[in-house]
């Protein structure tokens, strides 16, 4: 989901910890996985109380839970408008699903950014599956395969598109299709060039 519909400002969101006085954000807050206890919260080895807790522990001055979420959910930007107006055409011609390294915190944020956008997630996606409740992370073959059954499609009907490479490749190492995008290009040549060439 990140990077590749909601644009995503890893730098904002260092800035936001920072703000709050905390230490070592540099080594806890990655492109495309973190460290620490915010890798522990998206693969769902603690949750929501714990993390602002050790946020709590790790900020020079004292914060509450709303302003460690907050700081959190900054690395979320906004659905470019060709995305949310693709996502209307593609949602009519396939079953669209997530599949995110995700935490609860987002999660709930990124509802609300496609509220704002005009676009329901519920009226976008039939389903979703998020690491920290699968208590697994892209790329272990579990998430991957816990999606596809959950799915009931064969590996072979999906496409999996995300902007990491190294979870692309792990998408690929169960058989499924998978696109690697890159942010800022185009969503939509990207998919569709991939759908041709499949439907060759």
């Amino acid at each position: 989901m990140g990077g590749v519909l909601i644009d995503l400002s890893v730098s904002r969101c260092k800035a936001s910890f920072m703000a709050l006085g905390f230490d070592n954000v540099d080594e806890l807050i990655g492109t495309s996985q973190h460290n620490g206890f915010f890798c522990m919260l998206e693969g769902g080895e603690i949750d929501e109380p714990e993390f602002c807790r050790l946020c709590r522990e790790h900020c020079s001055r004292e914060i509450t839970d709303d302003q460690a979420a907050d700081a959190l959910s900054s690395l979320l930007g906004t659905v470019p408008p060709e995305k949310i107006a693709y996502l209307r055409e593609l949602k009519d011609r396939y079953p669209l699903y997530v599949l995110s390294n995700n935490n609860p915190i987002n999660v709930r944020r990124t509802f609300h950014i496609f509220e704002d956008c005009g676009l329901p997630f519920d009226d976008v996606f039939t389903g979703a599956f998020y690491s920290h409740e699968l208590k697994v992370q892209k790329p272990a073959p579990g998430i991957f395969r816990a999606a596809i059954e959950a799915t009931g499609y064969d590996p072979s009907e999906i496409l999996f598109v995300d902007d990491s490479a190294v979870n692309v490749e792990g998408a690929a190492a169960v058989g499924l299709n998978a696109l690697h995008y890159i942010p800022g290009t185009d969503l939509r040549a990207a998919i569709e060039n991939k759908l041709a060439e499949l439907n060759k």
